[in-house]
């Protein structure tokens, strides 16, 4: 899962350059059309693929039932705090770049590269902690850093300052992210007989609920009282889910890596 995120992460490094050399290029068609033929490159690979023909059997779970449980819950409002975490902060944080320290559009694009390139290499690495440290434990690390960090970050003073604590939040945000995704597949396993394509299914529902709400209620926020205030404001919602995580009720998976590693 750290390897999948990484590839995420250089294409969220790579995208916003070619799109605008594309756009610079061939106007706005361009780089739509050139998204279209990735994506039909993207389809015709997964046609040739050859996955194993042996799977585990797995017994189909209703989706009430795991929906039900208040551990899986609580890692689903997790999910849902650290994507709309992400969300709030790539609209706002540009604007604010560029209003309150002066920055370009190509400062802030290349500040918003330099973080892609160090959580590219990061999340690899974050799941091999989850796999040792096991993934509720290193989820827990991830939001107390993201908390810590939010209101820092809106104490930047230029390019420099900008670049290393934002590189330093979205590194905590990615301690969140990667190990959350093996952690939710980890917990709905464990409670209902294995249902990944439930836990991924759950996962991508809280991860895009996040990215719908989270842009919206920052920028009406921002508009109001500021990106300061804001991101203080912010931090106690990414405390209260560090809380509601502690409290959710240790599986024996990762109590048994933890023990295993301690």
């Amino acid at each position: 899962m750290g390897l999948v995120m990484a590839g995420t992460s250089l294409g969220l490094m790579v995208g916003p350059s070619v799109g605008g050399w594309l756009y610079e290029s061939g106007g706005m068609q361009l780089p739509f059309l050139t998204v279209a033929t990735l994506a039909l490159v993207a389809a015709a690979g997964f046609l040739w693929l050859r996955l194993p023909t042996t799977h585990v059997e797995t017994e189909s779970v209703p989706l009430r039932l795991v929906v039900g449980d208040p551990t899986v819950m609580s890692c689903v409002f997790v999910v849902v705090v650290a994507s709309s975490t992400i969300a709030m902060l790539e609209p706002v944080l540009s604007l604010w770049l560029a209003l309150e320290i002066g920055l370009t559009p190509a400062r802030v694009g290349l500040l918003f590269g330099i973080a892609a390139v160090a959580t590219t290499g990061l999340h690899p690495l974050y799941g091999r902690l989850a796999d040792r440290w096991g993934g509720r434990l290193m989820t827990l690390v991830g939001l107390a850093l993201t908390a810590a960090m939010l209101p820092i970050l809106s104490r930047a003073w230029s390019f420099q300052s900008a670049a290393g604590l934002y590189v330093l939040q979205a590194a905590a945000i990615a301690l969140v992210i990667t190990p959350s995704l093996t952690y939710m597949a980890d917990v709905v396993s464990r409670t209902r007989g294995g249902s990944f394509g439930v836990a991924y299914g759950l996962y991508n529902f809280a991860w895009g609920v996040g990215l719908l709400t989270g842009p919206a209620i920052g920028g009406f926020l921002y508009e109001r009282i500021g990106f300061s205030r804001l991101t203080l404001a912010w931090t106690p919602l990414v405390i209260a889910m560090t809380i509601l995580l502690a409290g959710a009720r240790v599986r024996s998976g990762d109590a048994t890596r933890s023990t295993t590693a301690t």
